[in-house]
């Protein structure tokens, strides 16, 4: 299942270079998009934190749908538990990244 429409996905933890990101392995989410990932903890507690999808992975074979940084994880409180439950939605209130100029830096 894409992530664009609300769902529930299988999401883990990896040590991502970029805050506040996450990898998706479906190609239809919006690459720079935001969005609300939400976990809720063996407490109750549901923590939103706004994350952009940065990254395509991880493999099919995981059985996982999304990787999040370890900036999310720490957020949420959950860097080494290992796979769990998160919801995700489209976040409106966020603009894409602004796309990369075609010319080089020299």
């Amino acid at each position: 299942m894409p992530v664009t429409a609300p769902a529930t996905v299988p999401a883990s933890f990896y040590d991502a270079p970029t805050r506040r990101s996450f990898a998706s392995r479906h190609k239809a989410t919006l690459w720079g998009r935001c969005f609300q990932l939400t976990y809720t903890n063996p407490q109750g507690r549901k923590i939103t934190v706004h994350a952009r999808c940065m990254d395509y992975g991880p493999q099919a074979w995981t059985k996982r749908d999304i990787d999040v940084s370890r900036d999310v994880a720490e957020r949420q409180g959950w860097t080494r538990r290992g796979v769990v439950p998160m919801a995700v939605r489209k976040c409106n209130t966020h603009k894409p990244l602004p796309k990369r100029s075609a010319k080089r830096r020299r």
